[in-house]
């Protein structure tokens, strides 16, 4: 959705607080004023609880003795001397915080970077901003390298991969911090995709596209990604600083040039299989996780649920027209992914903000759309709307137009008069935007 360039850079930071254990949608009676929005909410609550970090790891990983499974993955703790903990991203504190309570005094040190300030005992918490990067993101970035750099081959290093970690893991300043708000503030203007970005990003960063595997070798890593990319294409979470990229510099210097967004200083990232031989990658959480919670919970509400897809990335308000036509009797059409938008002038909103507005002109009787981002940051304080046929006649009666919060980009100050936003606070992880539509 549009929004303020430059005052963004500022809005996610450590005025957040700490998420609960349960994630929840803190507005849920307020906004359920039907029944079939009571139905609609339960199944995006269905979807944040899949998507817990501290249910989703405990199901992942299990300490025995000193063996630690990982899925079908063993590693013997006995045999390495130190044991580190590097995490980046809006999962970052959630992971690390379940990591701790399992290992305890068997974690050596560790450094991670998230949004969200915390308090660990043996890993150390750095808070950095996004979406753009600023000086803050490369002192944090330097603390994680240096770490990273004094791990040996007799080492263990846990790296915590998730999404919001483009941003947030950025160095060097003069390098790649600058380049970054060249290239965020280009991609507002013109929708770029997550795979777009961050395959340009990977090759202006000394620290991602394989860079942080680079510094980490020769130790034994343990890459937990959790995947905020449709489709889930695991390396490009956070620009991959733990993969060998499959992507070159040339296809970096191609892709600015074919989307005009002017010249970039791009370096080729580590192409060495040395650096990834010891690199043990495993994707731990995705949308299709949240996706399929949200399925069961529509069929035990008596519907039939259809995952139209779990790689959205269409425009926006496109997007929610879409839904609505999709839309059947007794259907929840459910789908994830990150819409795309353009962003015009100063106005206020997000991506599930701006599906909505694309959905408000279509609705029908007796449907009831919703989109929500699952990080619970829908780039305001909202995750994401819920609007029905009463949304559309509340704004008659209110005077609103949904074509003018398009135009003049202010979709969160439209469906807050209507009181149609959706809030949950920070939910401590990211696997893209939630959608759905229920009818009737």
């Amino acid at each position: 959705m549009p929004i303020n360039v430059t005052s963004i850079r500022y809005f996610v930071r450590t005025d957040y607080v700490r998420y609960t254990s349960r994630m929840e949608i803190r507005n849920f009676e307020a906004l359920a004023r039907s029944e079939a929005r009571r139905k609609v909410l339960s199944i995006l609550q269905a979807g944040y609880a899949a998507i817990d970090i501290r249910e989703v790891l405990q199901k992942t990983i299990r300490l025995e003795g000193d063996r630690l499974f990982v899925q079908h993955h063993i590693f013997g703790l006995n045999q390495f001397e130190h044991i580190y903990v590097i995490g980046i991203g809006k999962a970052a504190l959630a992971a690390a915080e379940v990591l701790e309570s399992m290992l305890g005094e068997k974690i050596t040190a560790g450094v991670i970077l998230d949004i969200r300030p915390g308090n660990l005992k043996r890993i150390r918490t750095l808070v950095g901003t996004h979406p753009v990067p600023t000086k803050e993101n490369t002192d944090a970035a330097k603390q994680i390298m240096d770490l990273a750099a004094g791990a040996t081959e007799k080492d263990l290093v846990l790296t915590i991969i998730s999404g919001g970690g483009s941003a947030l893991l950025c160095y060097p300043f003069d390098f790649e911090c600058t380049q970054s708000q060249k290239l965020y503030e280009a991609s507002v203007h013109i929708g770029m995709t997550i795979e777009q970005m961050n395959t340009i990003r990977k090759h202006i960063s000394e620290v991602k596209g394989g860079h942080l595997a680079r510094i980490l070798h020769p130790a034994t890593v343990i890459g937990l990604i959790f995947s905020d990319i449709p489709g889930d294409d695991w390396e490009l979470v956070a620009s991959g600083p733990t993969y060998k990229d499959t992507s070159t510099v040339e296809d970096a210097r191609r892709l600015a040039q074919d989307l005009h967004i002017g010249e970039f200083d791009f370096r080729e990232t580590p192409k060495e299989d040395i650096y990834f031989q010891r690199v043990t990658n495993i994707g731990v959480l995705c949308n299709r996780f949240a996706l399929e919670a949200m399925a069961k919970k529509a069929k035990q509400l008596g519907y039939y649920p259809i995952i139209y897809s779990t790689q959205i990335q269409a425009d926006a308000y496109k997007t929610g027209k879409l839904f609505t036509e999709l839309s059947k009797p007794k259907h929840v059409i459910l789908a994830g992914g990150e819409p795309s938008v353009i962003v015009t002038t100063d106005g206020k909103g997000g991506r599930c903000q701006s599906v909505g507005l694309g959905a408000f002109s279509h609705i029908r009787d007796g449907q009831t759309f919703a989109a929500v981002a699952s990080d619970g940051i829908d780039n305001t304080d909202a995750a994401g709307v819920i609007l029905d046929s009463m949304s559309v006649q509340k704004a008659r009666e209110l005077g609103l137009h949904h074509e003018e919060a398009i135009s003049t980009n202010t979709a969160y100050t439209f469906f807050e008069k209507l009181g149609d936003l959706i809030f949950t606070g920070p939910t401590g992880t990211n696997v893209s935007d939630l959608l759905l539509i229920v009818e009737e």
